[in-house]
């Protein structure tokens, strides 16, 4: 994770952006006692209760970016996954019909709609979901699993070997749902 934070840090300096904003998982938040909840104590973790379920967002890392748009600049919001393929499908997509809500997505889908992230991006525009994954096959996968969810519209994959530098931000290493590739620039 900590290679692929230094990639988009330089990759904003080698395109002339501003640094990156990051909240890490574990960035506490200011002045919370111990004894509060998860989501009281660190900064990017989101619970919810929804349909009696609880539901948790908790990203590997948070980044604001400030992209270029038409004369200004916008301001993306992306939530950060580094996936090592530990994590099933269910545990991932969490919408078997067996199962009730609670997996990964469905957490992304309750941050998204309460707007929870607004209290550290308060003037965010736009925001994606970055799943950096080990290979090609575990992007298939996890691309099939998540195509009928929900927050599917706003998720991106990109292979861990080529999130460099580089390539981070102006080549089309991130892929849809659909397989449609894509840059952050």
């Amino acid at each position: 994770m900590a290679n692929k934070v230094l990639a988009v840090n330089d990759g904003c300096v080698a395109n002339g952006l501003a640094q990156a904003e990051w909240n890490l998982e574990y960035d506490p938040t200011p002045n919370v006692a111990l004894g509060k909840s998860m989501s009281a104590r660190f900064r990017i973790c989101h619970q919810f209760v929804q349909g009696g379920q609880r539901l948790t967002c908790w990203p590997d890392a948070t980044s604001l970016l400030q992209i270029p748009y038409n004369g200004t600049f916008a301001r993306l919001g992306l939530f950060w996954e580094f996936d090592r393929a530990k994590e099933s499908h269910a545990q991932l997509n969490g919408t078997k019909p067996s199962h009730p809500p609670n997996g990964k997505l469905d957490g992304y889908a309750a941050l998204l709609h309460s707007q929870e992230y607004r209290a550290y991006w308060p003037d965010v525009q736009s925001s994606r979901i970055l799943f950096v994954v080990p290979s090609e096959q575990r992007y298939r996968n996890m691309a099939q699993t998540f195509r009928d969810h929900p927050v599917a519209k706003v998720v991106r994959f990109a292979v861990d070997s080529e999130v460099t530098a580089e390539d981070v931000l102006t080549a089309k290493i991130w892929r849809t749902i659909s397989g449609e590739r894509r840059s952050i620039l």
